[in-house]
């Protein structure tokens, strides 16, 4: 029993310990690629992700690829995760790679209640 006690102490006291780093691109923690289920409208998301870094960053080198990606953690100095809460489906990240080797992201989503896709220029 007091094996078992032992073991979850230490079980809580890494859960609560910093985390891994979290790569951010224009300020936007990039998350684990999303798994493209139906309710998510994924070919929606990535067409307003284009439409978006076009008038964000007009005249950019050509996209040679994309992915789309939930929102990473936010995490302070040390590497503590920061608690961050969205409405709807807000948001999700398009990660572009572009010819000139630069890389680039714009967060998308259907935020609070609306049923059109924005793009979102930076991150929190």
């Amino acid at each position: 029993m007091k094996s078992l006690v032992v073991a979850l102490i230490a079980l809580m006291l890494l859960s609560c310990s910093a985390g891994p780093p979290v790569t951010i691109v224009d300020d936007w923690p990039i998350g684990r690629p999303t798994v493209c289920e139906p309710q998510f409208r994924c070919d929606e998301l990535l067409n307003e992700a284009i439409r978006g870094l076009a008038r964000r960053d007009p005249g950019h080198a050509d996209i040679v690829s994309l992915a789309l990606h939930d929102e990473g953690a936010m995490r302070d100095a040390e590497g503590n995760t920061i608690l961050t809460t969205r409405s709807g489906q807000c948001c999700r990240v398009v990660r572009f790679e572009l010819a000139d080797g630069s890389v680039r992201a714009i967060g998308v989503g259907f935020p609070g209640v609306s049923d059109i896709p924005i793009a979102i220029d930076y991150g929190p």
